[in-house]
């Protein structure tokens, strides 16, 4: 193909040459060079990338060490994988110098998650007033009491899964242990469980318990199934550069992803607003159940269940849209990462 006499597939040839030369060029020459796998252009070290997040960084620091460097798409990203190595970096944000965990073009912006909530905020006054929230709640006597019984309601739970299975079923504690975690995570902040033990039980028992599985609606196990893979998605804006998610073959995967984060994040806030409705019928005189939702509603307002414990946040109630941020992170996504940056 010409155009003026121009060989555009030459032209195209020449740009992707010229930049494969740049980007090498620029990677034997960075500043302090580290070990570790040779990326490629765009994509950066993506293709590495095991498909687990937890397994990854063992494999990349038994080849290349306790320091190594990733690229994340063209962005070259320093890796500690020995636990005296980041402990002044990951030590309690308010404390050091290292506040931002992200750059604000790491591609979470696209699915709103940058500067909401704290692990991707890295607006320091929006951080401080979440991250009060946070202390003010997890310090309070009736949550941790809440949180006791939860986490022991949901062991006994799966339990009764395994007694049901029979003692020469073989389990596989890593699939039940994700299970554990989330229902007792989804069930601390909004007191419903979110059934992923429940869902796993069907899977694996030929006789399930009929009122269970014809209970569970497609909308609610399409909901489920976004809220477990929600930390996969956001790891595919995280490190799937911006020209290789809207490539013509990806463009529909990275909208489904998106839709998935979405369609979470509205019924979450259905549920925030449900609760919100609830305690406003909920005669002044009757306690209210101290978990996470009903805490962060109630803050800063004539019903704080929270008084007396951190009473240091002034201003406003949390918004409905601010705390449905925040239980992206705690119910949907990784409960551990939130802890960190407390």
């Amino acid at each position: 193909m010409t155009l003026f006499n121009v060989d555009i597939s030459s032209i195209i040839i020449l740009l992707i040459a010229g930049y494969v030369t740049r980007f090498y060029y620029k990677y034997l020459t960075r500043q302090s060079p580290l070990p570790g796998p040779i990326p490629l252009p765009l994509v950066g070290n993506i293709l590495t990338f095991t498909g687990d997040i937890a397994v990854w960084p063992s494999e990349l620091q038994a080849k290349y060490g306790d320091i190594f460097e990733v690229y994340v798409g063209p962005t070259r990203n320093v890796w500690l994988c020995n636990e005296e190595l980041p402990q002044k970096i990951f030590s309690s944000a308010l404390r050091n110098n290292f506040h931002d965990r992200v750059s604000k073009d790491c591609g979470l912006d696209e699915v709103g998650m940058i500067n909401v909530a704290l692990a991707f905020n890295l607006n320091y006054d929006e951080w401080t007033y979440v991250r009060k929230f946070y202390l003010k709640t997890m310090f309070t006597p009736a949550f941790m009491r809440q949180a006791l019984a939860c986490t022991q309601s949901t062991f006994q739970l799966m339990e009764g899964y395994w007694a049901k299975l029979g003692e020469d079923t073989v389990l596989d504690f890593s699939e039940w242990s994700r299970g554990y975690l989330m229902d007792s995570a989804f069930f601390l902040t909004t007191g419903n469980y979110l059934d992923v033990l429940t869902d796993y039980y069907n899977k694996l028992s030929p006789n399930s318990d009929p009122e269970i599985s014809d209970g569970l609606l497609k909308e609610k196990e399409y909901f489920r199934q976004c809220a477990t893979d929600f930390i996969n998605l956001e790891l595919w804006f995280y490190f799937a550069p911006k020209i290789v998610r809207d490539l013509p073959i990806i463009r529909s995967y990275t909208k489904k992803c998106k839709d998935k984060i979405e369609y979470l994040r509205e019924n979450l806030l259905k549920i925030v607003k449900a609760r919100r409705e609830e305690i406003e019928r909920t005669p002044e005189d009757e306690k209210l159940v101290p978990d996470f939702l009903t805490m962060f509603l109630t803050v800063n307002t004539p019903r704080d269940i929270t008084k007396g414990i951190a009473d240091d946040i002034n201003g406003r109630p949390m918004t409905d849209k601010e705390i449905v941020n925040v239980f992206l992170e705690v119910s949907a996504a990784a409960p551990g990462l939130v802890w960190l940056y407390i």
